[in-house]
């Protein structure tokens, strides 16, 4: 039985960019189905949208959260920008965007086990 290396890609992008989402996704699917026998790679992409709730959670927890805890776990982070640079939720001063890219840039610098790149419309 073959074995891959699994590679998490988290993609970071604000609502007003739908179609370089769509784009971004098909993109990693195919690099993913090439990669996959020639290299033995699979790569998963990771965003907003995987984590839609299932069921009532408590008030005090929230998607975001959720990513920001799942975001440290993947090797490649792709930030997609338009025009918008995020929603900021309640209690928060920073877009969740914003939120998203620092705790990339922190792994980049502290463990230089990310890579960041960025996809302008």
């Amino acid at each position: 039985m073959q074995t891959y290396e699994s590679l998490k890609a988290f993609i970071s992008c604000p609502g007003d960019v739908a179609d370089e989402y769509r784009i971004s996704r098909e993109v990693i699917d195919s690099v993913a189905a090439t990669c996959k026998e020639s290299l033995g790679i699979t790569i998963e992409p990771l965003t907003f949208h995987d984590f839609i709730p299932q069921a009532p959670r408590l008030p005090d927890e929230r998607i975001q959260d959720i990513l920001n805890a799942e975001t440290p776990k993947c090797h490649i982070f792709i930030l997609i920008l338009g025009r918008r640079y995020g929603s900021t939720e309640p209690g928060h001063q920073k877009s969740n965007t914003a939120r998203e890219v620092e705790i990339a840039i922190r792994l980049l610098k502290k463990e230089k086990k990310i890579n960041v790149s960025q996809l302008f419309p």
